[in-house]
């Protein structure tokens, strides 16, 4: 596997974005990405990335069980590893 690119994790507003999409339902007929990063990350910790897809506007990361998982940038900050 490759080396990891840089290392992000959630927003720090993410609990309240997660909140205010599952109050509203914004994604009706879409996947909610704030519902799937809460199934498949943690906020808090620190996530590789390996690999910077749609000119720049989704990132692979590996998820808390060690898949690869693609999501929009919007979710996530820069970390330090």
């Amino acid at each position: 596997m490759d080396s990891a690119h840089f290392y992000v994790t959630l927003k720090d507003d993410f609990f309240d974005k997660y909140q205010e999409n599952e109050a509203v339902n914004l994604f009706d007929d879409l996947e909610n990405p704030y519902h799937d990063a809460m199934d498949r990350l943690t906020p808090g910790k620190i996530y590789p990335v390996m690999n910077v897809e749609d000119d720049g506007r989704a990132l692979t990361v590996i998820d808390d069980l060690g898949r690869l998982w693609t999501a929009v940038t919007g979710l996530f900050k820069f970390a330090d590893n």
